[in-house]
C-alpha cells in the first residue's frame, strides 16, 4: 500500500510575507519616532562663559591752580587838626571870688520838711486770715505788702505785694489782712499828704 506525501514547507510564503510587511512598518514607525524627537526635544546649548575685565579710568590732572600775591597796603591815617583848646581863665580878683561866695550862700535851698505820720497803722490779727488747709499742713511763710492812702489816711485802690512768701494762698491772705486796716495820716510840716506803707504779714503756727 502506497502513501502519497507533500512537501513540508517550514514557514508558509504568507507568514514570511507578513513578517517583511511587519518589520518594514516597524522599521519605518522607528525612523519617524526618531525624526521626531529629534524635532522636538530643544537643543541643549553650551552656556556661554565670558570674562569682565574692569579697567582704571586714568584720574584727569586738575591744572594747576593761579598763584595770586597779594600786596599789603598801608593806609594813610588822616592827620585831624587839634582842636584849639579852651581860652585861658582870667585872673579873678579877691573881691570877684568873694561876690560869688556871697550870691551861692544866697540861693541855697531850703530842704523841704520831713513826712509825718499822724496816729499808728492797725492791722487785724493774720491769724484771723490763715487759710484752714494751709494751717493743718504747717505750712508757714511771710509776705511784704505795700498799701498807699490818701490825705486823709483812706486806703487807695489794692495792697500790692513787694514780695512773695512763695505760696499763693499765703500771698492772698496778706493782701486780705492789708485789706482791712486802717491807716494813719500824713503831714510834711502842716501840710497833709499822700504816702504809702510797708508791712511784712507773717504766717506762723501758734
Amino acid at each position: 500500500m502506497a502513501y502519497d506525501y507533500a512537501p513540508f514547507e517550514v514557514l508558509p510564503r504568507r507568514a514570511v510575507a507578513a513578517a517583511g510587511i511587519l518589520a518594514l512598518h516597524v522599521l519605518v514607525a522607528y525612523l519617524l519616532v526618531t525624526g521626531l524627537m529629534r524635532t522636538i526635544l530643544p537643543v541643549v546649548a553650551p552656556p556661554l562663559v565670558g570674562t569682565v575685565t574692569i579697567e582704571d579710568r586714568p584720574q584727569a590732572t586738575p591744572p594747576p591752580l593761579a598763584r595770586l600775591d597779594f600786596t599789603r597796603t598801608t593806609a594813610a591815617t588822616p592827620q585831624v587838626p587839634a582842636l584849639p583848646g579852651p581860652p585861658p581863665a582870667a585872673a579873678q580878683s579877691p573881691a570877684d571870688t568873694e561876690g560869688e561866695i556871697r550870691s551861692g550862700a544866697q540861693t541855697d535851698a531850703v530842704p523841704p520838711p520831713q513826712v509825718r505820720m499822724l496816729g499808728t497803722n492797725q492791722l487785724p490779727d493774720a491769724e484771723e486770715f490763715y487759710p484752714p488747709e494751709l494751717r493743718r499742713l504747717g505750712v508757714e511763710g511771710a509776705t511784704y505788702v505795700r498799701v498807699c492812702v490818701d490825705r486823709a489816711g483812706v486806703r487807695q485802690g489794692e495792697p500790692r505785694i513787694e514780695q512773695s512768701s512763695g505760696n499763693a494762698r499765703l500771698d492772698d491772705g496778706a493782701v486780705n489782712v492789708a485789706r482791712h486796716g486802717r491807716y494813719a495820716r500824713s503831714v510834711q510840716g502842716d501840710e497833709p499828704v499822700p504816702n504809702c506803707y510797708h508791712f511784712r504779714i507773717v504766717f506762723r503756727m501758734r
